[in-house]
């Protein structure tokens, strides 16, 4: 493992996150605040520490399985790496949570699976742009 590379994944993954967790969803009125006060409740306290585990998690297999040892990988090659990437941890954390939660928007879901393919495909393209462009 190249920790190196590892460490512009993570970076890469939370620059590319980070906008949409904060102003994107909501200029869609998909807002995980709104469907989450409605299923528990009570407002969404987000636990910071387990956010960023959760953050550093996804960008070590966005690493693992869509970057290491596949630098060279062709555009198409990337997008389906992208696109399983997605389907197995935004796919699974969404549907498992509309299976779960009668109050779940099934368009919460929906709009955070398809953004997980967009930001795992960004997160591959762009990392495995800056290792090539920087001899990393």
């Amino acid at each position: 493992m190249n920790i190196k590379r590892l460490l512009v994944t993570i970076v890469v993954y939370l620059v590319v996150d980070l906008p949409w967790v904060m102003y994107g969803a909501k200029a869609l009125n998909i807002d995980w605040n709104n469907a989450v006060a409605k299923i528990q409740g009570s407002p969404l306290k987000i636990k910071s520490e387990y956010a960023i585990i959760s953050y550093v998690m996804i960008a070590v297999c966005i690493y693992y399985f869509g970057v290491r040892n596949k630098i060279n990988n062709k555009i198409n090659d990337q997008l389906l790496d992208a696109l399983m990437i997605a389907l197995a941890v935004y796919g699974s954390f969404d549907l498992i949570n509309y299976a779960l939660f009668d109050k779940l928007p099934l368009s919460v879901a929906v709009v955070d699976m398809v953004w997980g393919l967009t930001s795992v495909s960004l997160t591959i393209i762009i990392t495995t742009y800056i290792i090539k462009k920087f001899n990393i």
